[in-house]
């Protein structure tokens, strides 16, 4: 696969995975372009749906990214496995190094004796697991990157899918052709010459009806806007990549509605 970045892996590792990585796109191509014959007609499908609305249109777009996508998850969640594999691996045999290991039963760290033999053993697979790592870790790396594009791809569409689903079209459209339905301030003046009561209304302003659907908590639970930005935290984003954590749960934790 080469030396990326002026990388060095190792070759053997590097052949091993360049050659299944390869195997996976040439299955994946020959899928496309079978696939390829039915393009206009899902065109035409995501044409269609747009008349029963925006969001049905934006959700089915949603969709089609998600199988485009369904090789780049493959690999991902591939590469993820491995990764949280061996750095679980080296957690272990750094405990054995301490002289601990975890109580399954006691749920918690013990001091346990090893003998000479499994510390030996233990230092050989630790040396081959330092040595391959950095190997996984740059594949790992290169799709992650990737799969975060698609993860930002799918975030803006929710949002979008959001906005469209809560954005008050009607009371818009309402209040730009029968203004007085939504009064501002009501006005009672008195003609005392016919005896008659006069009420008068201002029309409120498109501006402050924008300014209470942004302000409403209610409407900010609703599209959880809030908690999408709430949702995305730096440092657990950046601990959950290095620890190999999956992208997947946290598109879903920001993606999907919570109930």
């Amino acid at each position: 696969m080469g030396f990326p970045s002026g990388f060095k892996p190792n070759k053997e590792l590097d052949l091993f995975i360049g050659n299944w990585l390869l195997k996976i796109l040439d299955y994946w191509n020959n899928f496309t372009r079978y696939a390829t014959n039915v393009e206009p007609t899902v065109v035409v499908i995501v044409g269609c749906v747009g008349f029963f609305g925006c969001t049905f249109q934006l959700g089915i777009t949603r969709d089609i990214l998600t199988l485009c996508s369904t090789h780049i998850h493959f690999i991902y969640t591939a590469f993820i496995k491995t990764y949280r594999f061996m750095i679980s691996i080296m957690g272990t045999l750094m405990q054995m190094f301490n002289g601990k290991s975890f109580n399954v039963i006691k749920q918690r760290k013990v001091s346990t004796e090893y003998s000479y033999e499994e510390v030996v053993v233990g230092s050989i697979i630790f040396t081959l697991i330092i040595f391959l790592v950095p190997t996984i870790f740059m594949f790992y790396l290169s799709f992650a990157y990737i799969y975060c594009i698609i993860m930002v791809s799918h975030v803006g569409l929710a949002v979008l899918e959001t906005l469209a689903a809560n954005f008050p079209t009607y009371v818009l459209v309402k209040a730009v052709v029968w203004p007085y339905d939504f009064p501002a301030t009501i006005s009672v003046d008195i003609d005392a010459s016919n005896s008659l009561v006069i009420l008068g209304s201002k029309p409120i302003g498109l501006g402050i009806i924008f300014k209470k659907m942004i302000r409403s908590k209610e409407r900010s639970k609703e599209i959880e806007l809030v908690g999408v930005v709430e949702g995305i935290h730096p440092v657990k984003l950046v601990k959950g990549f290095f620890t190999g954590e999956s992208l997947f749960l946290v598109l879903e934790n920001i993606v999907l509605p919570k109930q």
